[in-house]
């Protein structure tokens, strides 16, 4: 069983990234998820794509669960047993702390690949200067780096992300272009180039003070007012939201939104499992956001007790969003 190790900080953009290396490269791997908290979002978008999913929930794989993960990862290989193993951990994992966990159950049946990180270019200055210890020691852990986002990047930035990248990892592949574009031998390369064994210093202890807040059967009364809930998110109203993500029920829609770098974006979609969404931050006002999720006469209540539309005629639009002061 091979194992691929795909990071990066929240936000960054691992599970599409995920999503798109399982298209190109045709396989079927079985995911274990990481979820800061104890909404199985990501989960839940890659089921379609995997033969299996695995999720650790509440925690996180670098330091409290990471004798969890070591465990699943020896049951998947003892019960399925496939080719590919693919790990995404939470987004405020340090990389060489999961590196350095796999690496003691690594024998002849299990064996590592080279790591791939996610960088958002939108945000990576800020993100890196807001939790260095983490960001630093992602890349500095990184056998492969990978901007997303890129589509805005003026070369002036990507070459200023690439200077502060190569200060930290210059060993590392970089890939600074729109990592879509790319031909099946790259995308198949990160599935053959192995483990060079070469590990980052860093302690398991997590960021102090970073909460998280799981809402579930949570709906809203529209589209509109998802959007004003998502600025008030970005003007500070429920605190300091380092991330969120989810899928709500609105005005007779599935409804999926993000935040990461200071931008809100949301979507139509298929109707998942179940409606709810987590939130990161610091100093959260947490009945605040409850109230906004449920305290309504449409939203859960009605998505509840209706009959669903599935998909949504609004399904391909997309909207993005800092905040609309």
């Amino acid at each position: 069983m091979k194992i691929l190790v795909v990071s990066g900080f929240l936000g960054a953009g691992k599970t599409t990234f995920i999503r798109e290396m399982i298209r190109q490269c045709a396989i079927k791997p079985v995911g274990l998820e990481n979820e800061y908290g104890q909404a199985a979002v990501d989960a839940q978008a890659l089921s379609a794509d995997t033969a299996d999913v695995w999720g650790l929930s509440e925690g996180c794989i670098c330091c409290t669960k990471s004798e969890d993960m070591t465990n699943s990862v020896l049951a998947i290989e003892n019960v399925i047993g496939p080719e590919f193993l693919v790990i995404e951990p939470s987004g405020i994992a340090k990389l060489g702390s999961v590196l350095a966990s796999l690496r003691r159950i690594e024998y002849e049946r299990i064996t590592l690949l080279r790591p791939v990180v996610v960088l958002d270019a939108q945000s990576f200055f800020r993100d890196i200067k807001a939790f260095p210890e983490i960001c630093e020691d992602q890349v500095r852990s990184a056998g492969t780096l990978v901007l997303s986002k890129t589509a805005a990047l003026a070369s002036e930035e990507a070459q200023a992300i690439e200077k502060a990248v190569r200060a930290l990892n210059p060993d590392a592949e970089l890939l600074c272009s729109a990592y879509e574009k790319q031909g099946r031998d790259w995308w198949k390369s990160l599935l053959t180039n192995a483990f060079s064994g070469r590990l980052a210093e860093a302690d398991s202890t997590p960021p102090p003070g970073l909460e998280t807040l799981t809402l579930k059967a949570c709906g809203v009364i529209s589209p509109a007012q998802l959007i004003c809930i998502l600025n008030d998110a970005l003007r500070g109203k429920f605190g300091e939201i380092v991330r969120a993500k989810g899928t709500v029920f609105a005005q007779n829609q599935w409804v999926q939104f993000d935040i990461s770098g200071g931008i809100a974006r949301l979507t139509g979609c298929d109707g998942p499992a179940r409606a709810e969404c987590v939130w990161i931050g610091f100093g959260m006002a947490r009945s605040l956001l409850d109230e906004a999720f449920h305290d309504h006469d449409g939203g859960a209540k009605r998505w509840k007790a209706s009959s669903i539309v599935r998909e949504s005629p609004e399904k391909s639009r997309i909207s993005a969003f800092k905040s609309l002061s």
